[in-house]
């Protein structure tokens, strides 16, 4: 909870500096962005990789533009980001299946490119990310014998061995984005470098992997 609770006030933190900083500069900016999560989670355990299939989720949130120097820019942005994967088993014509969704607040810094193209300009960046999480929740499947039972249920969150997921995730974002006056589109990925299983080491781990396709709009020139 103390690391959700830092989590946030770092979010709350950078975006009071960009607020600043977009009182200072005409040319800074101040936006908001939303769209489609496409998230999946690279795991091992004891040392044997697993194959993982996505499932779709969804962010939102507040983002800003510092410019440096040239084409140089600072993006601090503040964001509701849903991720998490789907492992399925099947044999002999029966299957069982489980979603972890996992609900994070999530704040990426990166260090972004401008390339003018007309009216358009060709944004790229990357940079970390930490991410907080506030509610984790599995929903289960199984198809026996042709009855299908389903069932949900949340997550422990926290750092202990007997803990699900740990608050917190790190990582690496990258992307590209189009903008044509206030209006951007493109895309993110999340590289998740922390292991999120509290009981992990080396060989066992899970590690989010998370592809966001978003739609935003500066609210200011």
């Amino acid at each position: 909870m103390q690391a959700s609770i830092k989590a946030l006030l770092l979010g709350v933190c950078l975006a009071g500096v960009a607020a600043s900083a977009q009182a200072q500069s005409s040319e800074s900016r101040f936006g908001i962005r939303g769209g489609l999560n496409i998230a999946t989670q690279e795991q091992a355990f004891g040392g044997t990789k697993i194959t993982n299939e996505n499932i779709n989720g969804f962010h939102a949130g507040l983002v800003a533009e510092l410019p440096l120097a040239g084409g140089l820019a600072v993006r601090p942005e503040v964001l509701f980001s849903r991720k998490g994967m789907e492992y399925t088993i099947s044999a002999l014509g029966q299957s069982a299946s489980y979603k972890d969704r996992l609900s994070y607040v999530t704040v990426p810094v990166s260090l972004t490119y401008r390339i003018e193209a007309g009216p358009a300009g060709l944004v790229l960046g990357a940079g970390p990310y930490v991410g907080a999480l506030v509610h984790a929740e599995r929903e289960g499947t199984a198809r026996l014998l042709g009855t299908t039972l389903t069932g949900t249920g949340e997550l422990n969150i926290g750092d202990n061995d007997d803990d699900d997921y740990k608050t917190v995730d790190a990582g690496l974002n990258f992307l590209g984005l189009l903008e044509i006056d206030r209006v951007f589109v493109g895309a993110n990925y999340g590289l998740g470098l922390s292991n999120v299983l509290p009981s992990g080491d080396d060989n066992t781990y899970r590690r989010n992997r998370t592809w966001e396709l978003t739609l935003g709009v500066y609210l200011t020139k």
